[in-house]
């Protein structure tokens, strides 16, 4: 059986006995990736939702659409403040809740996609450029193994897990998508004779470019790395074409920059540095260190290393700490030595400039917090190219040395199944909020953020004293990443005493407070709203929901609360409509169809109540309010079975507690009902159904 070895004698090239036709070689790449990445990546389609997942998809009500009508899309393109901000990226999120809702399956398989495609086009766009002519025969001849091996560790590599994996990181991978494709068709315009040929391949990389930079800011960068790539790989780096590009380019370059100077607020990037742990000063000394680490994740991933959120110390001067001035002395040697060998080794010099300048935007001067991980997507495109060149030409210089051939093919696959092990670790703690945040938590345990998330995955199990421990440890330690994370942490603190505690003044207090760092937030004044009504000031939660409903028309949640507003005050007809008008748009939402049950019940309509009640019991079966309402009306109905099942339910939900117990733990609970569970009323209710059922 032949086998693969790479000699001096076949030019460091394949076996010619093995040599496959193009179509079979791009075959074999492009099933072989898949089957990989499907095999690290099976248990992402798992996945749940993390951290701003929640603010820009679960509660960004603009996606939230039913049709694919114009305005419904329009709509969609949105971010959850109603501000036209990375539009393609929201359109997707759009179409995915479309077609399945908010069930996270359908949007980590668009995910799993993008990312392979964004592997399938940086395959073709490295093999395509080992061929240009400035290159000698041997890499050409070994092209498609180098682009193999440099796009698999890419692929594979767990850095570039929450780019995939956490769902609304797409903004970071599509954008990864159309940036290669963008370069692909630039590539093919530039090396195809045939002039109308080319004019479709810029087209085609125009209009790339252009969703690239629809998807996520840091694609405009783009239009510099299409430069350097032209310059140093098919111009080539020589006096002439120095000259010729300096001309070219130095009057547009002059151009933007007189436009950037122009129209950038540098105040308002300034007053962002207001919301920030650290300054401009301290941000742009530490980033270089922050580059570093991205690299050493690259090169050696360990599990470790890697979380969504990370405590990284912020460099205070030059020299502290002294990794500061070496990181900065180590980026500017690499640029340096760049630009030095330049013409000697123009691709190599390609990948290590792509990479810092690509890293650019967000690891600059802007107010952005300092790191995380899916930033490396688009930089690392060809970070494993020179390894992979490295690898291909250490297996030629020992051709005939089979063993050691061999050890660097077992070390490879040792490699590979690492990076493929610590993917999957990876992804299955995506499945699993609790053990994600319990991660962080035990790598970052300083971080308030952490605490915080880590408190909202307790509270939605029903382990609100954890939760509210983990609250409080957050704001004892104050090391948030930015104020809007203090402000998330005060909102449920908040949410605590309301829901919880018992206390909707304190809770009030703490919504304020929140408002007061971060009035941007549509669910602070949400429960800011619902505080008010829990304190009975209706009329100041009315004036505050009609405010909030002109500001955000599409978002029920302020009609749920203005609705609720109205069912207080007892003026049942304004609540119905603006509940029946909700369910009209979106057909069984749970909170209006409690809603319309409460209201037809004060109407004395109790078969109305009944059958609006039993639709919202659908959807949440165990909800205590419904079944007590329930019990209540069909007792008024003379409907006995009915009545007698809802409580039956009921017991089983109190286990152990007393029926006074439990009917009190269930009012204090839920301090903005719709149906007032009164112990006075529910007890004779409860006692002659109990009867009923033992005679």
């Amino acid at each position: 059986m032949p086998i693969l070895k790479i000699t001096r004698e076949n030019d460091f090239g394949l076996n010619p006995r093995l040599r496959l036709s193009i179509g079979r070689k791009y075959a074999f790449a492009f099933i072989s990736i898949f089957v990989l990445l499907l095999l690290i990546y099976a248990n992402s389609f798992q996945g749940t939702w993390v951290f701003d997942d929640f603010s820009n998809i679960v509660e960004n009500q603009n996606i939230h659409i039913d049709n694919i009508s114009l305005n419904a899309l329009n709509q969609s393109i949105r971010d959850h403040n109603n501000t036209l901000n990375r539009p393609l990226a929201y359109l997707s999120f759009g179409i995915n809740y479309f077609i399945g809702g908010l069930h996270t399956f359908g949007y980590h398989l668009v995910n799993f996609f993008i990312h392979y495609l964004t592997y399938l086009f940086l395959f073709l766009f490295i093999f395509k450029t080992l061929h240009l002519s400035r290159f000698n025969n041997s890499l050409a001849k070994n092209a498609y193994w180098i682009a193999l091996i440099s796009t698999f560790f890419w692929a594979a590599s767990p850095i570039q897990v929450t780019a995939v994996t956490y769902i609304v990181q797409r903004m970071a991978s599509m954008a990864g998508l159309f940036y290669i494709m963008a370069m692909y068709f630039y590539l093919l315009g530039r090396t195809t004779p045939a002039r109308r040929k080319q004019i479709s391949f810029f087209v085609f990389a125009i209009f790339c470019a252009l969703l690239s930079f629809a998807t996520k800011e840091n694609a405009l960068m783009l239009p510099a790395s299409i430069f350097l790539y032209d310059f140093l790989l098919i111009q080539g780096v020589n006096k002439t074409t120095f000259k010729k590009n300096i001309i070219i380019v130095i009057f547009p370059m002059a151009f933007l920059t007189l436009c950037f100077f122009l129209l950038l607020d540098f105040s308002s990037i300034l007053q962002g540095y207001d919301e920030r742990p650290f300054t401009m000063k301290e941000r742009l000394l530490t980033e270089p260190r922050i580059i570093f680490f991205y690299i050493s994740q690259l090169l050696y991933p360990l599990e470790g290393k890697l979380m969504l959120v990370h405590d990284f110390s912020v460099s205070t001067s030059l020299f502290s700490p002294l990794t500061t001035i070496l990181s900065i002395m180590g980026i500017a040697g690499a640029i340096i030595l760049s630009i030095a060998y330049a013409k000697k080794y123009p691709l190599v010099v390609f990948c290590i400039l792509f990479f810092f300048m690509n890293h650019i935007i967000e690891g600059s001067f802007l107010p952005l917090e300092l790191i995380y991980e899916h930033r490396n997507y688009i930089p690392s495109f060809f970070f494993f190219l020179p390894i992979a060149i490295f690898i291909v030409y250490a297996l030629n210089y020992f051709s005939y040395r089979r063993f050691i051939q061999f050890a660097i093919v077992l070390l490879l696959a040792i490699v590979l199944i690492g990076h493929g092990h610590t993917v999957y670790k990876r992804n299955a703690l995506f499945a699993d909020p609790y053990l994600f945040w319990l991660d962080n938590v035990s790598k970052a345990p300083g971080l308030s953020v952490v605490h915080t998330n880590f408190g909202i995955v307790l509270k939605k199990q029903g382990d609100y004293q954890r939760a509210y421990e983990h609250f409080l440890i957050s704001e004892k330690l104050g090391t948030y990443n930015n104020i809007d994370n203090e402000a998330m942490n005060l909102f449920n603190l908040g949410g605590y005493y309301l829901y919880i505690g018992g206390r909707p003044d304190l809770a009030h207090a703490y919504f304020e407070r929140s408002l007061k760092i971060y009035p941007g937030y549509w669910r602070f004044w949400h429960e800011l709203a619902v505080s008010k009504i829990s304190m009975k000031q209706f009329s100041e939660a009315e004036k505050l929901a009609l405010k909030l409903n002109e500001k955000f028309p599409n978002n029920d949640y302020f009609k749920y609360v203005l609705s609720l507003c109205y069912l207080k005050q007892n003026k049942l007809d304004k609540s119905k409509e603006i509940s029946l008008s909700a369910i009209r748009q979106k057909p069984n939402q749970q909170q209006f169809l409690m809603l319309l049950g409460a209201a037809y019940y004060y109407k004395r309509d109790f078969e109305t109540a009944a059958n609006y009640w039993n639709k919202a019991l659908l959807k949440e079966p165990e909800n205590k309010e419904l079944l007590f309402a329930l019990a209540d009306t069909y007792h008024k109905l003379h409907m006995k079975n009915e009545r007698d099942k809802a409580i039956k339910t009921l017991e089983n939900l109190k286990k152990n507690k007393s029926w006074d117990e439990f009917i009190t733990d269930s009012a204090k609970n839920n301090p903005i009902n719709y149906y007032e569970i009164n112990i006075s009323k529910l007890l004779p209710i409860i006692n002659t159904s109990l009867r009923n059922v033992s005679k």
